[in-house]
């Protein structure tokens, strides 16, 4: 997939939260990774 596209997904999936969850969320972070990074340094170990 194309990282644009998936960040638009991403993009898209957050702006399905519901505002009433945005407002008791405190402190938090989303982080969306590249599996395949993971793999490849994985391998490398």
């Amino acid at each position: 997939m194309i990282r644009a596209a998936f960040e638009e997904l991403v993009a898209d999936a957050l702006d399905e939260i519901p505002e009433e969850l945005w407002a008791r969320l405190d402190n938090v972070v989303f982080i969306v990774e590249d599996e395949r990074l993971h793999e490849s340094h994985s391998r490398d170990l």
